[in-house]
């Protein structure tokens, strides 16, 4: 079994710690050395435990359902506990032939509701997300962005190039641009990955509902109820995706709703949304496709996403 011992608020309310223990048969999942935490820039200590316990869970209940252990925790909210039902019935339809099992054992449910309907998209200042941030321009969103997700932790300088290029776009109201850091790619161990072939466990099971996870306490803090992921493929890809509609828009709390945003839209189309919305708006930014350790600025203009991303804005009639 798994057991949620104790939340903390910590760093002046900045830092969500979890203190969890677990028996030795599945210790070798998980790297004692780097428990898992969410640190905010800015203080989130007045989220209830029912939700505080969302970012850890949407993390630790896919490997539950994959390895077979039963975790334990206190309290939780209650329309995230019916959303963890409806994906791990999810998952077993993605992956028929994983024994796919683990159950959630909670001593209270509560039910939480927001007086709000604030708006927030996760960013990575790409084109995805850029193109979902044209479609949501007018509801001034909350954009999120989360170190240790495609930036490693340890990965300073990448990081900093990332705000700094955030701080540079006019488009970007940075009183709404909040800063997430997490461990969550780091507090568990290879053996996780060997849970599922090909593609890797955060690509093919845990970038969904690990992402949009982290969200809860800022949703809490804002009131916001309409939660979007820009979503980077389309129907037409059938094999099993960490974040897809099916995934993505059955996390839920309170009285949130998520959307997998963009999901109709080829890339060439999120393109000529982009080009269409700078030539009628005349906000003009930077789309930053590019992680090539080659590159020196915003992209390096050679790998495999610059070249079929100029080649979209060739398409699209843009420079």
């Amino acid at each position: 079994m798994f057991k949620i011992n104790n939340i903390c608020f910590e760093d002046s309310g900045k830092k969500i710690a979890y203190d969890y223990s677990f028996d030795h048969k599945i210790k070798a999942y998980f790297n004692l050395k780097n428990q898992f935490y969410v640190l905010y820039d800015q203080d989130i200590s007045q989220t209830p435990l029912s939700l505080a316990i969302i970012p850890l869970l949407a993390n630790i209940m896919p490997i539950s359902w994959f390895v077979g252990f039963d975790v334990y925790i206190d309290e939780i909210d209650e329309t995230f506990l019916n959303s963890l039902n409806i994906l791990k019935e999810q998952f077993i339809k993605f992956h028929p032939n994983n024994k796919i099992k683990g159950n959630l054992h909670v001593n209270k449910i509560v039910k939480n509701e927001f007086n709000g309907n604030n708006t927030s998209l996760l960013f990575s200042g790409g084109l995805d997300s850029f193109d979902s941030l044209t479609r949501h321009y007018h509801k001034k969103p909350y954009l999120i962005s989360i170190h240790g997700a495609d930036v490693a932790i340890d990965d300073t300088i990448r990081w900093n190039e990332f705000k700094k290029f955030n701080s540079d776009e006019k488009i970007l109201d940075q009183s709404r641009l909040f800063y997430v850091e997490s461990n969550l790619r780091e507090f568990y161990t290879y053996k996780v990955d060997l849970l599922v072939d090909h593609l890797g466990w955060w690509g093919m099971v845990q970038h969904g509902m690990a992402l949009l996870g982290v969200l809860a306490p800022l949703s809490y803090k804002y009131n916001i109820t309409d939660l979007n992921i820009a979503a980077s493929a389309t129907h037409e890809i059938t094999y099993s995706w960490g974040s897809s509609p099916y995934i993505d828009e059955n996390m839920k709390w309170a009285n949130t709703r998520v959307t997998h945003d963009g999901y109709k839209f080829r890339r060439t189309e999120k393109t000529q949304n982009v080009v269409d919305f700078v030539n009628k708006t005349g906000y003009n930014f930077k789309l930053r496709v590019c992680f090539a350790d080659e590159r020196t600025g915003y992209n390096c203009n050679v790998c495999h996403k610059c070249q079929r991303t100029t080649l979209s804005l060739i398409f699209a009639g843009a420079d």
